[in-house]
């Protein structure tokens, strides 16, 4: 059996796939090159983000104009209009039957969510040891 996506372009669901993702990190632009020189262009900006449900990181790429000055390590982000594209690579003068292949990530924007998963579970911390140092508040007698 042959699976066969036109253009390379796999379907899916963002969020139910990937659940909440989390910024991690933004890693260095790729650059545009034309005849193995470096034109100074940006082609791509990579971006890893964490899936809460996949439990893994993964890189989507931006169109190279993206703004990522606002993102911090945490940050939970919708992707919009995301492309998932197969591919794969053969080494035809390899001695084996070696082939890699992978999904390409892309997404033309991102939209934070004002939440960060640092800052709510340090919330959660906080609540809990105010908690722990009033124990049965509520039922305290006046005397």
């Amino acid at each position: 059996m042959t699976l066969e996506f036109d253009q390379g372009i796999v379907p899916g669901l963002v969020k139910e796939t990937l659940g909440e993702i989390y910024f991690v990190k933004a890693q260095r632009p790729r650059m545009l090159y034309e005849d193995n020189e470096n034109t100074g262009e940006i082609k791509e900006r990579p971006v890893e983000f964490s899936s809460a449900i996949q439990e893994t990181m993964f890189v989507v790429n931006f169109p190279p104009k993206t703004n990522l000055d606002g993102l911090s390590f945490g940050d939970v982000v919708e992707l919009e209009e995301v492309e998932f594209r197969f591919w794969i690579s053969i080494d035809r003068e390899s001695m084996s039957n070696r082939a890699e292949n992978d999904l390409k990530v892309s997404a033309l924007r991102y939209k934070k969510t004002g939440k960060n998963i640092f800052q709510m579970a340090t919330s959660n911390h906080v609540l809990s040891a105010k908690e722990k140092t009033e124990p049965n508040k509520g039922n305290v007698k006046k005397e």
